[in-house]
This record gives structure tokens, C-alpha cells and sequence, in this order.
């Protein structure tokens, strides 16, 4: 048994860069993984995320994938600016409107909101 410990001992002492830089790779993914999770805060979307971290050769790859449920939302264009977004709530938070104002001006229950009209383009999909 102790011929093998030596072994295990000598192999963590030969590689022992790899098994640092392979420490730090992974404590930078999950501080990264924790703050683009904590930091996603869109009240419209019902989504969870998932976030991958795979290490091919000499680089770190991160592959975010987004899987959304229900409605996956209505693409609005801003006539005046020509600007597109995703979402309702998006276009309302950029524009420093109220959601609720954008709904009932999309709806034909007003004219423009704050000097600004919207359509809406369809189903995201």
C-alpha cells in the first residue's frame, strides 16, 4: 500500500501546475456561473439557465443555454428610434416607460407613450 501512495504523492507533486491552474479555472466558473445567474433579473421571462463550463485543451469554453417555458414573448420595434427588443418589459425598461403603459398603447388603448410608438412584430421564436 505504501509503494502506491507514493506513487499517487509523486504524480500530485509532477502535475502539481495543472491541478492549480485547473483549481483556479474552475473557482473563476462558478464566481462566474453565480453572478450571471444572481444577476439575471427580467421579471417577463420564466426561464431557467444553464450554465456549462467544459475545458478543451488549452482554453475554457462557456456555453450558456437558455430553455424558456410558456409564451417565449412578443418582439417590439420603437418606430421612432427603429430599435428592436426582445420583450415587452425590455422595451419599457429601456425607454423608462411602465410596462403596463406599453401594454395598453400596444393594445390600441393609447396613442404613443411619453412621445414614443411601438409595434409589435410577432412571436419571438
Amino acid at each position: 500500500m505504501s509503494e502506491k501512495t507514493d506513487k499517487i504523492k509523486k504524480h500530485f507533486r509532477d502535475h502539481k501546475e495543472a491541478y492549480i491552474t485547473g483549481g483556479v479555472c474552475l473557482a473563476i466558473g462558478a464566481a462566474v456561473t453565480y453572478l450571471v445567474v444572481k444577476g439575471h433579473t427580467d421579471p417577463e421571462l420564466d426561464e431557467s439557465i444553464k450554465i456549462l463550463n467544459t475545458i478543451n485543451g488549452d482554453h475554457n469554453t462557456i456555453i450558456t443555454q437558455i430553455v424558456r417555458r410558456g409564451h417565449p414573448g412578443d418582439i417590439i420595434r420603437c418606430i421612432e428610434t427603429g430599435e428592436v427588443f426582445a420583450s415587452k418589459n425590455r422595451a419599457a425598461a429601456v425607454n423608462g416607460i411602465s410596462a403596463t403603459a406599453l401594454r395598453n398603447h400596444l393594445n390600441g388603448l393609447t396613442d404613443s407613450v411619453k412621445g414614443f410608438t411601438f409595434e409589435n412584430l410577432g412571436e419571438a421564436s
